[in-house]
């Protein structure tokens, strides 16, 4: 494998290749003149990769990685302008009613079973939900304890001012 590796490497370099068809026509200085032959190049005096002088080192940059600030900040911009025209253009959310999800300020009717279920708000003498605390805990003074229909705990629910 070595003297595959090593033909491999004497091949692919046109100055190595140059000396060695040198060293094979017995001290011509020249390679076979073939018409698709390139001429020989010089041999290199890069080793490590076998480069030959023809080939420009690569550049060299001081610090760490570039980053294309100027495409990132255009990019930022746009994005800023789509976000204020969309939020000029769309309007607020409807109001889709309860969503069966207990949160502070809801409007509730208690069942029979003394759970708080979730209703639309009417504005006239709505049940609303001040808090929701665990099973372990009180509800404040003032407010009724009403088992949450998801089973999370308790809702304290006092009258709409």
């Amino acid at each position: 494998m070595a003297e595959i590796n090593d033909a491999y490497r004497i091949l692919r370099d046109p100055g190595r290749r140059a000396v060695y068809d040198a060293s094979r026509h017995d001290g011509a200085a020249t390679p076979s003149a073939s018409p698709w032959a390139t001429p020989a190049a010089p041999p290199s005096t890069d080793g490590l990769f076998g480069r030959g002088p023809d080939v420009a080192p690569a550049p060299v940059h001081s610090g760490g990685p570039r980053l294309p600030w100027r495409g990132m900040a255009i990019f930022a911009a746009v994005g800023s302008v789509a976000v204020l025209g969309a939020s000029q253009v769309i309007g607020p959310p409807a109001d889709r009613g309860p969503d069966n999800v207990l949160s502070p300020g809801a409007c509730v009717v208690i069942e029979r079973n003394d759970d708080a279920r979730e209703v639309a708000c009417s504005g006239t003498s709505d049940l609303v939900v001040t808090e929701l605390v665990g099973f372990d805990d009180t509800c404040p003074y003032g407010t009724d304890a009403h088992r949450d229909r998801q089973g999370m705990g308790w809702a304290c629910v006092a009258a709409a001012p």
